[in-house]
């Protein structure tokens, strides 16, 4: 257990991954205000990256041994990556970019997991709040969001179903973890059958 000034350093950086995470997922397409079609500006989404991927090396010192694994197999492919990618005169950027996309949610889960071990009751509303997220944004994509948001074009025999986190694949993820999570809280007792069903 860490000392109290040692956790209250932790609980301001989880929560501030956290905030990262629920603002990139807010802001997961990108509109342009005129026309409604969707535009490539990650900016903010890596802005948010960035600072997750702080929040867990501010809390290395939290995470559980038996987390400790994923960050040595972060620094370990880190190191080969970046040399393979040097000695076949690739681009460096790419290469990390697709290296924190793999490890980033890992990362963070073993920090969010070693954190909640000691407050589980807080799990249970930051949990709540990431449904209401997911489901709200979910409706919103479906009722709302033109058809190019899902990659497709008009000439795909009106083919139409508008998904908000960055097409329907990532959709679809976000939508099963957030699956797992009702019904691993069903499970547990932390919410009623209504809530899980309507969830």
């Amino acid at each position: 257990m860490l000392k109290s000034d040692k956790f209250n350093f932790a609980t301001f950086f989880v929560y501030l991954g956290i905030a990262a995470l629920i603002i990139k997922l807010l802001i997961s397409p990108n509109f342009d205000d005129v026309e409604g079609d969707v535009y490539e500006d990650k900016s903010i989404s890596y802005i948010c990256d960035f600072v997750i991927l702080c929040c867990c090396f501010f809390n290395v010192r939290l995470v559980h041994k038996n987390f400790y694994f994923i960050f040595q197999m972060f620094f370990i492919l880190l190191f080969t990556f970046t040399i393979a990618t040097v000695a076949a005169d690739g681009n460096i950027l790419d290469s990390l970019k697709s290296l924190l996309r793999l490890f980033i949610p890992l990362l963070f889960f073993s920090v969010v997991c070693s954190y909640f071990y000691h407050r589980r009751s807080d799990l249970i509303v930051v949990c709540k709040i990431l449904l209401v997220v997911i489901v709200t944004l979910t409706i919103v994509g479906l009722a709302l969001l033109p058809p190019s948001v899902n990659r497709f074009q008009g000439d795909n025999d009106g083919l139409w179903w508008p998904a908000y986190f960055n097409g329907v694949h990532t959709t679809t993820y976000i939508v099963i973890a957030a699956c797992f999570i009702v019904f691993s809280m069903y499970r547990i007792g932390a919410v009623s059958r209504a809530f899980a069903i309507i969830s």
